[in-house]
């Protein structure tokens, strides 16, 4: 086929696979997205000497070094898809599945009986590579599940070697080896479930599980008590593999229980920038975003205000708070629908106003970027003296 955008090896390199296999937009969409962006490999070298290669390891290598698997999507097609925990977002509008009775296995995670992760970096053939270790589950680590201890007499401490040398300058990848440290010790089992297929699934969806109708509970929780799967984020699971059974529309999912142990769900940090200078049109620092566009963090329509840079909030009349609406975003800038009442300055801050201090707190559907920060809920689980509903923002009471 012939080479594409992303296609930048010569015309014998390839798969030969026709490129209508694939779901091109939602892997040139997941290249694109801001949290996946800066998932580039440094180097690959293949057909060393003139030799052949097996083309599915190679790919292999190259998804797996940044947290990739590949797998279909639910019209057939093959797609890629990334290792993430469930978020707020998953949990605002879920798509849930129920096991059908009697088909439920758990296979728990190997995580607690290892003890050490090496990462071989910039391995070629005529370099052996750098390796760089990360130690984990010492009797201090407070990042462990409460069972860790119980596992660990029964489980064969030993090192899992990762091969990494698609990436170079393990200095600068170091955050992603610790990263799946954590998440080793996190200890995320696998769920294996036949459902009734809903046709909408593809792989590395976010799935939450319900109980089946059953006269009793018959899931163990990471506690290892008997319960009904509820609401909370351990019933999250992604899918890393499925398969379909046609004869009867059933389907066979595996899922990765990411929230398992620590119950939490990811939640979003509030976009905010510095101002560097700008009354109506304000031009923003590029202080945060890793691409250097910080305005790209926020929404038109969504409500603003400005602080200090010590921490103090600059109030408007009688000191009001002063709130203005985005509606224009454009590169580094952003336009507000009037200026504030005390002009900024450069260094201010600008971040997303409180909750009572939205106009028409009593219509929280018409603001457009309610996924993209939290605020901490009453214990009622309410939001402000209107009682805004709190799990539209942050999924109930933290």
């Amino acid at each position: 086929m012939p080479n594409g955008e992303w296609d930048v090896f010569g015309w014998s390199f390839g798969c030969g696979l026709p490129i209508d296999w694939f779901d091109v937009a939602a892997i040139e969409a997941l290249l694109d997205a801001r949290e996946t962006s800066q998932s580039a490999i440094d180097r690959l070298v293949v057909g060393w000497n003139g030799e052949q290669e097996d083309v599915w390891p190679i790919i292999q290598k190259m998804l797996r070094a940044r947290g990739y698997f590949i797998g279909p999507t639910a019209e057939g097609k093959i797609t890629f898809a990334r290792l993430r925990m469930a978020t707020v977002v998953d949990a605002d509008d879920p798509t849930t599945i129920a096991p059908i009775p009697r088909t439920l296995r758990m296979q728990p995670s190997e995580g607690e009986g290892v003890d050490r992760i090496i990462g071989n970096f910039e391995a070629s053939p005529w370099s052996d590579g750098v390796p760089f270790e990360i130690n984990i589950l010492a009797e201090s680590d407070t990042t462990e599940p409460s069972n860790s201890l119980r596992a660990s007499l029964f489980a064969d401490k030993t090192q899992v070697e990762l091969d990494l040398s698609v990436l170079t300058a393990p200095e600068d990848n170091a955050a992603d080896l610790v990263s799946l440290a954590v998440y080793r010790a996190f200890g995320a089992p696998l769920l294996f479930i036949r459902a009734n297929d809903p046709d909408n699934i593809s792989s590395g969806d976010l799935l939450k599980v319900s109980s089946p109708n059953t006269k009793k509970p018959w899931f163990i929780d990471a506690d290892g008590v008997l319960v009904d799967a509820g609401d909370e984020p351990k019933w999250f699971g992604q899918v890393i593999g499925f398969d379909r059974k046609l004869l009867d529309g059933s389907i066979d999912l595996v899922l990765l229980m990411h929230n398992w142990h620590h119950n939490k769900f990811a939640r979003l940090r509030a976009p905010s920038a510095i101002i560097a200078s700008g009354t109506t049109t304000l031009t923003l620092a590029a202080a945060f975003s890793p691409d250097g566009d910080d305005a790209a963090e926020f929404t038109v329509d969504d409500n603003v205000e400005l602080w200090q840079p010590d921490g103090t909030r600059r109030s408007g009349t009688s000191g009001a708070p002063d709130v203005q609406q985005i509606t224009a975003i454009g590169v580094n800038s952003l336009t507000l629908n009037a200026g504030f009442t005390t002009p900024p300055v450069a260094g201010d801050v600008l971040r997303i106003s409180n909750i009572d201090d939205f106009p028409d707190t009593g219509n929280p559907a018409k603001f457009a970027s309610f996924l993209a920060y939290t605020y901490a809920a009453e214990l009622d689980e309410t939001l402000g003296s209107n009682e805004l509903d709190s799990h539209i923002y942050s999924f109930g009471a933290l």
